[in-house]
């Protein structure tokens, strides 16, 4: 079983004592590319390309590729790009080409990055890449370590429905465990509520593992309820992931991993619905006092 690595995203970041990481300047007068990625891409599935022409021609892409022997992206569409000018560009996001155990020891040098462009002539360009804010380090890192886990184990939500709980509907479901190329003891120690949704373990001691399996156990299961972390407008509008939870599983290798366990996203119309219910209901039960006269 390839084990999950434990890494550093940032200089004094992770556990224990990190070395700072050199800083990587973007030159200038020519074209370059720099990773980028804001929360609406993590929600969206894609991290971004900023392209910095400081080149003495602009030029139209039809075509752009992110490659790096650690990740390398879909061919998509691009854009015109003018003199001076900086642009983002989207990108779906790819599994991570993982060598060994995903580590950073063993990463691909980032340095040897490139953007193809295709440009509307049907010409070549191959742009360096300068992971300026380690982006791409962190996106291969981290997808190394869901994949070494994927590996380990199998953790998914299933029968996910609506029940009344003290007079308002909420959902609840089973949150399942199953055992891959995990040896030992596996345990799900917390799992995080998002935004707009709290869950409650059902059964389970508070500080307590939320799920245990055993060393000579196939599957464990645990019955969760997602109750309502936040009714307001605002935040229910605003939340991009209402239903993505981050699990901290020690899948058999003595420490604890990031896990994002979200359900089935075909049920999201169906949860916000059952989540706005409970907030209705919530409001009846219990109304806010009349504002002062």
């Amino acid at each position: 079983m390839r084990r999950p690595h434990r890494h550093r995203d940032r200089a004094g970041g992770g556990t224990g004592h990190a070395s700072p990481l050199p800083e990587i300047t973007v030159p200038s007068g020519s074209l370059v590319a720099v990773p980028i990625q804001h929360r609406q891409d993590v929600a969206a599935g894609q991290f971004e390309v900023k392209l910095i022409n400081d080149g003495p021609d602009g030029f139209v892409i039809s075509a752009l590729q992110f490659r790096w022997d650690g990740l390398t992206s879909d061919q998509v569409s691009g854009a015109p790009v003018a003199v001076g000018q900086r642009i983002d560009l989207p990108l779906p996001l790819p599994d991570a080409s993982c060598r060994v155990d995903g580590g950073v020891e063993t990463m691909p040098d980032i340095a040897d990055a490139t953007v193809q462009l295709t440009l509307d002539d049907g010409t070549q360009r191959t742009v360096p890449v300068f992971d300026r804010d380690r982006v791409a380090r962190s996106l291969y890192l981290r997808d190394c370590e869901r994949q070494a886990i994927d590996d380990a184990i199998w953790l998914r939500w299933e029968d996910l429905h609506p029940v009344e709980v003290e007079g308002r509907p909420v959902t609840e479901g089973t949150l399942r465990l199953t055992r891959r190329a995990a040896t030992g003891e596996v345990v799900v120690q917390t799992i995080g509520s998002s935004v707009i949704v709290a869950l409650q373990p059902v059964g389970v001691d508070s500080g307590a593992p939320v799920l245990r399996l055993g060393a000579t156990d196939d599957e464990a299961s645990v019955q969760v309820r997602f109750t309502e972390a936040r009714c307001d407008a605002h935040a229910v509008a605003e939340t991009s992931q209402p239903f993505l939870f981050v699990a901290q599983v020690e899948p058999g290798d003595g420490f604890l991993h990031p896990y994002v366990v979200a359900p089935d996203p075909t049920l999201d119309a169906e949860l916000r619905e059952t989540h706005a219910a409970g907030c209705e209901a919530l409001d009846e039960l219990h109304p806010l006092d009349e504002p002062a006269g």
